[in-house]
Order: structure tokens, then C-alpha cells, then sequence
């Protein structure tokens, strides 16, 4: 489980990767979204950086942790 060290809070704003889908035209160029997320490439893990969403502190997520 994870809460802000500084503000108790709960919600976080992370980075994933995901793959898309897109139409592009004939040089690759993206030219339209047709899927927004096929497949999720990376999760948000302990060595990102989480934002806490209510006081905005930024840390790696294992600074988030806390034992249940």
C-alpha cells in the first residue's frame, strides 16, 4: 500500500507506457489514434517517480510505501 509521507494522501500521479494503435500515412507518420491502449508496456513501479495528488510531492514510489 502506498500513502504520501507528507500528507497522508492516496492518489498518485504516475507515468505508464502503453501501446497504441494508430493509422499512419505512407512515411509512418501518425496521422490518427485508433486504439489508445492495446497493451500496457510498463506499469508505474517502486524506482518511478510518484506525485502525490493532493500535496504534489514527488518521490521514487518506494518512499510511498508504507507496511499494512
Amino acid at each position: 500500500m502506498k500513502r504520501c509521507p507528507n500528507c497522508g494522501g492516496k492518489q498518485f500521479i504516475v507515468s505508464a507506457h502503453v501501446v497504441q494503435e494508430w493509422l499512419v500515412d505512407d512515411h509512418g507518420c501518425f496521422e490518427q489514434l485508433i486504439e489508445d491502449c492495446i497493451e500496457i508496456a510498463h506499469e508505474p513501479d517502486d524506482s518511478d517517480i510518484w506525485e502525490c495528488n493532493d500535496c504534489g510531492h514527488e518521490a521514487p514510489g518506494y518512499e510511498f510505501n508504507v507496511k499494512e
